[in-house]
């Protein structure tokens, strides 16, 4: 343990033991899991209801619970400062003295509104100091998320009213301190007490010829990967710190997606012109599944910036990091712009059941969330697998798949741009998507891999496949949905099977020969 901020050659105060990072980081998680619960419970008390709401409080407080009390992360050097024992406590007497004043503020203006919103603020700065007094820098992010939602509690006092208010400081409270408990309990960094820790690191991947000498990257010549040791203890505030902010900030910038899903599914109208828009079997079918993928796409994130991800097999990160950004790159590229646009004109978006505002947030949100994926995963991949792919794949196998899907992509391309005729978005932009798969593909099956090709193969191949999917299967399940007539829908089937024989292709084309190196490759 190290304390900084001690007189030279002055001694820990008696009775100041050094606590293990472990020790820290297990109260901290217990701590967050278990205060989400009274937030949550304010949340849901503004519903029509309230009951599911606290069943799932409840719920994910103990499992957050559980991942705190089993977790073992490894341990690594705090940098406390001195007396930060009585920092601790001061900071915590002053929250509560604080939070004790707003709310008899709030009680003598007869403005009980302002309750939820003000102490969300205060818990929000007690966060700020918190984190450097116990070393722990996720709980900038955590504090700077629970200002945000105290600001964006306010907002909703002035505009719709009390209830609108405590339902989005509530549950947006809850869920930030659950997301910390998670993240802080389940973040690694090396060997225990500090001991050294090394990792692999790839060599680069550039475009021109290698100068590795005769193993380098050349058609029909396999590069022999050997990974470098470095200490990652070192690393940490460097590498490490970047990526930490990267998950965070996925998880911030989904919240005000979530809490707006949450409050519907709760019976709430935020948002809405018409509060008989989120009734329905079918319109909280989807908010219940649009939940669940959020939730499962911020999982990723953390995961892809986590030490503890490079462990995870690699199969679900490619398979979800794909579909992912098959999904929400065409939404950043067409229907945010659209939906911003017509806001700001002051159009009207959908049918006119819901607010001006909901359109740029929710769009707003899924491009975030689109952009974050893309960055957590491009560093994740170079780590990772870097290396590897310079190896020439199984060309053999990857040629007549890239012929393929490229023949099923032009065609549906040209189709998408017969259909954009008459109705440019989406499929003017799905068309130049798929024939920039179609190019990068046949670039790596032509034994020549390069950062654009695979950038290329990956966001077109996706981009087209899963978007084409999602309008077939909403077409197929959903009753009553208006599915894209005619060409337009051939278009949406084609892009969907030739998206994913690029996407396969793709993958053949950066295996070596003595397997499937994505899916065997392992961090040493």
């Amino acid at each position: 343990m190290t304390y900084t901020d001690r007189p030279p050659g002055a001694k820990p105060p008696a009775g100041e033991a050094s606590p293990s990072d472990g020790a820290l980081r297990r109260v901290g998680a217990l701590v967050t899991a278990l205060f989400g619960v009274p937030w949550a419970l304010t949340g849901a008390t503004a519903l029509s209801a309230p009951l599911p709401a606290v069943v799932a409080s409840v719920a994910i407080s103990v499992t957050c619970t559980i991942i705190a009390l089993r977790t073992r992360p490894a341990a690594r050097r705090r940098q406390l400062p001195h007396r930060w024992r009585a920092r601790y406590r001061t900071i915590g007497v002053t929250q509560g003295v604080a939070i004790t004043l707003v709310v008899a503020v709030a009680v003598a203006l007869s403005a009980p509104g302002l309750i939820a919103p003000l102490v969300c603020l205060v818990v929000g700065l007690h966060f700020l100091p918190m984190a450097r007094v116990v070393d722990q820098a996720e709980y900038r992010l955590t504090g700077a998320a629970l200002l945000v939602i105290g600001l964006a509690g306010l907002a909703v006092l002035a505009a719709t009213g009390p209830e609108a208010a405590r339902a989005v400081t509530g549950i947006g409270a809850a869920l930030t301190l659950w997301i910390t408990s998670c993240i802080v309990a389940c973040e690694a960094y090396g060997r225990r007490d500090g001991a050294p820790t090394t990792a692999p690191v790839s060599p680069s991947l550039d475009d021109g010829p290698s100068r590795e000498g005769p193993g380098s990257l050349r058609r029909g010549r396999t590069h022999v990967f050997a990974p470098q040791r470095v200490d990652v203890m070192t690393t940490r505030t460097t590498t490490g710190s970047r990526r930490i902010w990267i998950g965070w900030a996925a998880a911030v910038g989904t919240l005000p997606y979530l809490v707006l899903k949450l409050i519907w599914l709760g019976g709430g109208s935020v948002g809405m012109v018409s509060p008989s828009a989120v009734e329905g079997a079918t319109m909280v079918a989807g908010n219940a599944i649009t939940v669940i993928a959020d939730v499962l796409l911020v999982v990723v994130v953390v995961a892809l910036t986590r030490p503890w991800g490079r462990r995870l097999p690699a199969w679900m990160l490619l398979l979800t990091g794909w579909a992912g950004t098959g999904l929400l790159v065409p939404i950043a590229l067409t229907i945010l712009p659209t939906v911003v646009i017509t806001a700001v004109v002051g159009g009207s978006i959908g049918d006119g059941s819901m607010a001006d505002w909901v359109g740029p947030l929710v769009y707003g949100s899924f491009a975030w969330q689109g952009g974050m994926l893309a960055i957590a995963f491009f560093l994740h991949a170079r780590s990772r697998w870097l290396g590897a792919v310079r190896v020439p794949g199984l060309l053999a196998q990857a040629r007549p798949l890239a012929v393929g899907g490229a023949v099923v992509t032009i065609g549906s391309a040209v189709v998408h741009s017969i259909a954009g005729v008459t109705t440019p978005l989406p499929h003017l932009p799905l068309a130049a998507l798929g024939l920039v798969g179609t190019v990068g593909v046949l670039a790596l099956a032509g034994g020549r891999p390069s950062r654009s090709a695979i950038v290329a193969g990956w966001v077109g191949s996706s981009a087209v496949c899963c978007s084409g999917l999602y309008a077939t299967l909403l077409a197929v399940g959903v009753p009553g949905y208006p599915a894209d007539p005619g060409v337009a829908g051939i278009a949406q089937l084609g892009g969907s099977v030739g998206g994913l024989l690029l996407a396969v292709a793709g993958l053949a084309a950066l295996a070596p020969r003595e397997g499937s190196l994505p899916f065997e490759c392992r961090s040493a």
